[in-house]
């Protein structure tokens, strides 16, 4: 009889982030064959204690993985890290991770465990070899707890596979300083395969509706967010305070998503309407499905 092949995930180990210190940027590397599933940034005092979600935010400005020098996650703070994983799980059990600063490597929400798994990160290079995926972590100059940070990564034991389908995001600084409909013509569409969702982070701002324009289609004819908020509800995700989720995945299937790529996207229009202004610069964090480096 045929072996069984299980999709366990097992989690391993590399090399502290280092140097730590105010300013520094601490930097390591994970070095395996296999599709990585999750990588877990323990960060921890110089008493061996995890730092709590307001000692992370204020020790660490920014999270960047990159692999063979391509950003799979480019410059997150650590706010929209922790607040985009309760987006995608509170509906589960709300949870606030202790010093843990969680980065998703594969989708979460398809219905088979394998679809999800087909969004790995493959860890074979093009040339037979080993892609090379480093990590970045960006301290603040107010620097206080924060000692060390320990990385964990959770891997599948199928064969060595390349980087195929896979989500990264990316951040965008947009500014505003008015009320009513911004036009926002500009974000990238040649390079994604997709847009899952964009996550509007704004601090001051309040967006009430938003249109959104595809190939001169109206994808969203000037929806309310309480709309939107009510039907990524119904999908298992749970709005987070200072943003405003623009959701295009809420059937949890595989072919969910706002399409893009040259030849298939050539006009994208986000038109949010504000009746408080965002007073300056916000981000819009792209939540994006990509297909190799």
């Amino acid at each position: 009889m045929e072996a069984l092949q299980f999709q366990n995930t097992q989690i391993g180990t590399a090399k502290d982030l280092s140097p730590i210190g105010a300013s520094n940027r601490a930097t390591g590397s994970i070095e395996t064959m296999r599709t990585i599933h999750w990588i877990h940034l323990n960060c921890l005092s110089a008493a061996g204690v995890g730092l709590t979600r307001a000692q992370m935010i204020t020790d660490i400005a920014s999270i960047t993985v990159k692999m063979n020098g391509v950003p799979l996650v480019n410059g997150i703070s650590v706010t929209e890290l922790l607040d985009l994983y309760k987006y995608w799980f509170d509906s589960k059990v709300a949870y606030t991770p202790v010093g843990n600063l969680s980065i998703p490597c594969v989708r979460n929400n398809l219905p088979v465990a394998g679809f999800n798994r087909a969004f790995g990160w493959g860890m074979k290079a093009p040339g037979g070899g080993q892609n090379s995926l480093t990590i970045e972590i960006v301290q603040t100059a107010g620097l206080v707890t924060l000692s060390q940070v320990e990385v964990y990564y959770e891997y599948d034991l199928f064969p060595p596979e390349p980087l195929g389908q896979h989500v990264r995001l990316t951040p965008y600084t947009r500014s505003f300083t008015g009320t009513g409909i911004l036009d926002i013509t500009d974000l990238p569409k040649e390079k994604a395969e997709a847009v899952l969702a964009y996550h509007f982070h704004d601090t001051a701002g309040t967006m009430t509706s938003i249109e959104v324009i595809h190939n001169n289609v109206q994808v969203f004819e000037r929806v309310p967010m309480d709309v939107l908020n009510i039907r990524a509800h119904r999908a298992g995700r749970t709005r987070q305070a200072n943003y405003f989720h623009v959701d295009f995945a809420v059937q949890n299937d595989l072919a969910n998503g706002l399409p893009m790529g040259v030849g298939t996207c050539w006009q994208l229009a986000l038109r949010p309407s504000y009746s408080v202004t965002p007073g300056g610069a916000f981000t819009i964090i792209e939540e994006g499905v990509y297909n190799g480096l």
